[in-house]
């Protein structure tokens, strides 16, 4: 079974004008994971009700882990736009992405677990855990694509 719209070429401006809104995506998620993490330190020093860390602290660990991801994915399309596109750093990126968000679902979880207010049920950790798994899995199969580029190039 063949699907059409995967076998369509894209052309250079089309793939440029993909990667400028990848790019303004991410510039804008850092952006956004900055601010916000700033506004929640600010809350954190105005606030002194003891419960009040623990309602913050999943928010900004998350927040710093998608911060992460985003300076990884601005690498990534940087090394993409100089036509590098199975590469080891890329492959390591990858990886980075996938450790930061397993990371960030161990980390929630743990604070899930840790929490006085853990009882409303909630359980976002896996979804964090799950993304991470499959990123190490597009990481492994990069990987794999990279090793059989190296020797289709060494074979004449």
């Amino acid at each position: 079974m063949k699907f059409k719209w995967i076998e369509k070429k894209y052309s250079a401006e089309e793939t440029t004008s993909i990667m400028h809104c990848l790019g303004i995506m991410a510039g804008c998620g850092i952006l956004s994971a900055i601010i916000r993490n700033l506004t929640l330190c600010y809350r954190l020093g105005k606030d002194d009700t003891p419960d009040f860390i623990w309602q913050i602290l999943p928010e900004n660990v998350t927040l710093l882990s998608l911060l992460i991801c985003g300076v990884l994915m601005i690498l990534m399309m940087r090394n993409v736009r100089r036509k590098q596109v199975f590469i080891q750093q890329n492959a390591n990126l990858i990886a980075g992405i996938g450790f930061s968000l397993e990371v960030n679902g161990l980390v929630l979880m743990t604070l899930h677990y840790l929490s006085p207010a853990s009882s409303d049920g909630s359980q976002q950790y896996l979804i964090f855990m799950l993304i991470g798994v499959f990123f190490l899995f597009i990481n492994c199969l990069f990987k794999l694509g990279i090793q059989m580029q190296e020797e289709q190039d060494l074979t004449v």
